[in-house]
């Protein structure tokens, strides 16, 4: 029987589950980065902040601007724009 209590599954699996401990890793890092802006008072999110700095930055660009200079999928950045509504991120255009 698995005793969830003392022990962590994806840790025994070892390297078959590589991409799941990355992603454990990688939530637990957002969450000390969202806490970190919110004790900040920041009131941002943590995939928004490369975006606003690119912006800050370069000035005006493109959504497929952002996301090649950024080496993110173009989709992501229109999902993370979308989730923002646009309103905060001035700078952003069509290409």
């Amino acid at each position: 029987m698995y005793n969830s209590m003392n022990n962590d599954f994806i840790k025994e699996l070892g390297y078959k589950a590589l991409d799941s401990r990355f992603k454990r890793i990688s939530e637990k890092m957002a969450y000390s980065v969202k806490k970190l802006y919110k004790d900040l008072d920041y009131d941002i999110e943590p995939n928004w902040y490369l975006i606003f700095m690119i912006l800050r930055d370069k000035g005006e660009l493109s959504l497929i601007d952002i996301a090649e200079s950024l080496g993110y999928s173009h989709p992501s950045v229109v999902v993370t724009v979308k989730k923002n509504g646009g309103q905060r991120l001035s700078g952003c255009k069509k290409r």
